[in-house]
């Protein structure tokens, strides 16, 4: 056993060593040279089928079977490898059977039509079922070539009796070979059925056919064995009605008693979504507990993004949730979208925002000084500088359906005005003034208008300066949700495309060049068009463009 390759080699090629003692001494060696086993065959002590021996045991490498040119076809059949996968507690060798067999008998579709065919003589025989998923996995066969070989309720009573393995069934519904009708028929296989309906195999249609009662599907909501309490989607809507009483009385009355089964009734479109939020608030579980949770799956990326708006979950868990990609930043932009005008305005205050009620409110916040209209130029002449009416940029978004006003956090755009407009789905940061190096109160002219999704801004709104730069992109293209304009007589021009840019819902309708309607969808909005189009259509003559002194 621990002698050297060289004196085991020296021995056999010199006839040191009989047939036996080959036997015993190969039984405790380790591993066996190629250079060895070469001789060994040579010599006549080992045949091919004692060299798969060999490699089932791990003494033999699968290179070897090449470059000592060993024909193992017909020592090595799908009935060897077979007979390998019944014996119990041997990974190893079951493993290494796959590997020969593949490398040894799949060569060429030809080899592959032969093995396929050795098989199907296999189970005619045996009708052997075992038989036929092992070369399905080993890829000898396709689920095609299943196809009229068992029906459906032979292969339920083959899985009953444990013939086959849960995978191999749940395939084979997949590919069709077993029915709804047959499991109608001979029995169901609940668990498995609702597997393949969670994988998106098997519709929601489908799994009603079977004929499972609405009790029994609640019966499995409560026991969890439905992920996520999806039950909504099979339930017709005459069923919901009729059930709901039952299903609240549940949920409220112990059914959903704990933050687990809460939140995934939280993730259902069953039972109100408030009531869930206010009976999980009411649980004072940790947020890291809830995010603990979150990240088994219960939730999907939006509703995990629900609890963290609704106050379940900390911004900082939420922020681990989404570095671990649990949520996106498209989900998160759709529920701050959604969001109530109270919760937003809540949100923005607690990232440093301040609600403005007017535009006198703005101006108060500012220290207005004296000012001349009168500059004068280097070469010593004077000019009386012209900028955009700022009043009138402001009165474009009311009229487009600012809803909100807030002043931004000085660590972010500091100086500007968010207006939030939930009609259009967007917010428009724009300053209409802003104070000179002596403090004084200046209409801005040089300051760019960024617009955004909504929800995007309250998602930034707490962020850094640099952060919210970074999005903004100050560079003065748009990346996607932002789009740049400047104080040019065509403000307004720029604005409304702006808008259909960020928010593609939007539709504007123009007629000769001016808006005719405005729509989000189907739904056209209610929007002052004839005002809209004379204050846009002046300020791009120029008219509204005015003097300091003028405006002071």
């Amino acid at each position: 056993a621990t002698m050297s390759d060289e004196n085991y080699l020296y021995i056999i090629e010199n006839g040191l060593i009989d047939g036996q003692e080959v036997h015993k001494v190969n039984a405790v060696r380790e591993t066996i040279s190629k250079e060895c086993l070469s001789q060994l065959m040579e010599q006549g002590y080992i045949d091919d089928r004692g060299f798969v021996e060999l490699y089932m045991q791990g003494k033999a490498k699968l290179e070897d079977i090449t470059e000592l040119n060993i024909n193992l076809r017909d020592v090595l059949d799908e009935e060897d490898v077979y007979l390998e996968y019944q014996k119990e507690d041997n990974d190893e060798r079951k493993a290494r059977a796959t590997e020969l067999y593949k490398a040894v008998v799949l060569q060429g579709d030809e080899e592959k039509e032969k093995s396929k065919q050795r098989v199907f003589d296999k189970y005619l025989d045996e009708m052997n079922c075992k038989y036929l998923e092992l070369f399905i996995n080993l890829g000898t066969l396709d689920y095609e070539d299943l196809y009229g070989i068992m029906s459906g309720k032979e292969w339920i009573e083959a899985f009953q009796k444990g013939e086959i393995s849960e995978d191999f069934f749940a395939k084979l519904q997949e590919h069709s070979l077993i029915s709804t009708e047959d499991i109608k028929k001979n029995g169901r296989t609940l668990d498995i059925e609702i597997r393949l309906w969670e994988e998106g195999k098997v519709s929601s249609g489908e799994l009603r056919n079977i004929g499972i009662p609405v009790e029994e599907l609640l019966f499995m909501c409560e026991q969890g064995k439905i992920r996520g309490t999806r039950i909504g989607e099979i339930l017709s809507k005459e069923e919901i009605k009729k059930y709901e009483r039952q299903i609240i009385s549940n949920y409220t009355y112990g059914m959903y008693d704990t933050i687990r089964p809460a939140l995934a009734a939280y993730n259902s479109n069953i039972i109100n979504r408030d009531r869930t939020i206010e009976i999980i608030k009411a649980m004072r579980i940790p947020s890291p507990q809830v995010a603990s949770l979150c990240e088994e799956g219960l939730l999907d990326g939006t509703k995990i993004a629900e609890l963290r708006y609704k106050g379940v979950l900390s911004k900082g868990q939420f922020k681990k949730l989404k570095e671990k990609g649990l949520v996106s930043d498209e989900q998160e932009i759709e529920v701050a979208n959604n969001l109530t005008p109270e919760e937003m305005l809540k949100e923005l205050e607690a990232n440093g925002c301040t609600k403005i009620e007017s535009m006198e409110e703005i101006l108060s916040k500012l220290s207005v000084k004296g000012q001349q209209g009168q500059r004068t130029q280097g070469n010593g002449k004077s000019f009386n500088k012209r900028i955009l009416n700022p009043i009138k940029r402001h009165q474009i978004l009311e009229i487009l359906g600012t809803d909100t006003i807030v002043s931004t956090p000085e660590n972010g755009f500091n100086g500007y005005q968010a207006f939030l407009n939930p009609k259009l789905g967007i917010a428009v940061l724009e300053k209409l003034f802003r104070k000179d190096r002596q403090g004084e109160v200046k209409q801005s002219y040089g300051d760019a208008t960024y617009i955004c999704e909504i929800g995007k801004y309250i998602q930034v709104s707490g962020q850094s300066k640099r952060e919210v730069r970074d999005f903004m992109n100050v560079e003065g293209s748009a990346n996607g949700n932002v789009s740049i304009i400047n104080h040019t007589p065509q403000w307004g021009e720029k604005l409304i495309k702006a808008i259909q840019t960020v928010n593609p819902d939007i539709m504007i309708e123009k007629n000769n060049g001016e808006i005719t309607s405005i729509s989000r969808g189907a739904t056209n909005l209610n929007i002052d068009i004839k005002e809209l189009n004379k204050i846009i259509s002046l300020m791009s003559k120029g008219e509204l463009s005015i003097s300091l002194e003028e405006y002071e």
